[in-house]
């Protein structure tokens, strides 16, 4: 769901109004303002593709090492 806006501010105060699982993304087309509305009790892991999840669900869903995708991936060695 994406709404639009002529003003950055009006924008914002969507966003901020939000309620529930639901957060927004504003996006600038020309001169207007575009919110997209996510609903956080729906995510997709980026890995698996499984649907379904809220944030804590996700993370959980990765750090218990329930993604067998995730878990195959190779991590990178940081550089301080």
């Amino acid at each position: 769901m994406s709404i639009t806006f002529n003003s950055r501010e009006e924008a914002k105060e969507y966003i901020d109004n939000l309620f529930g699982n639901k957060t927004g993304i504003i996006i600038k087309e020309g001169n207007k303002y575009i919110v997209k509305v996510i609903d956080n009790s729906n995510l997709e892991c980026p890995f698996c593709k499984t649907k379904g999840f809220d944030k804590i669900g996700l993370k959980s869903h990765l750090e218990h090492g329930d993604c067998n995708d995730y878990n195959e991936t190779e991590g990178l060695n940081r550089i301080y």
